[in-house]
């Protein structure tokens, strides 16, 4: 799958962490679901720990974007569970109140 990340905010993302074990890095989750909108229904297909190796840019800026790859298991998806969500998380969103731009999900035909 290869998606795109984009910074609409106002403030820079980091892409890696202050530690070199990978803890704080921004991972991606992906999801199987009903809907486009990430609940708690949703079943864990895969995810990926973004890394130095990965990507040469260590931040995002404002309107700056990121192109990369991912692999999924959709081998989970039926005709009720055919929505596939990407999720980004890392601990600068501890301090977000409203977390639902960090998620995107599209139908699987």
């Amino acid at each position: 799958l290869q998606y795109t990340l984009t910074n609409s905010g106002t403030g820079v993302v980091y892409l890696f962490g202050e530690n070199a074990d990978r803890k704080d890095n921004l991972v991606l989750h992906a999801y199987l679901s009903g809907v486009t909108t990430l609940t708690r229904g949703a079943i864990p297909v895969g995810g990926k720990v973004l890394t130095e190796e990965d990507h040469q840019q260590p931040e995002l800026l404002p309107g700056e974007s990121l192109n990369a790859r991912i692999k999924v298991d959709i081998r989970k998806k039926t005709r009720y569970m055919k929505s596939l969500i990407l999720s980004a998380e890392n601990k600068q969103y501890a301090s977000e109140c409203d977390r639902t731009n960090n998620s995107m999900g599209v139908v699987l035909r």
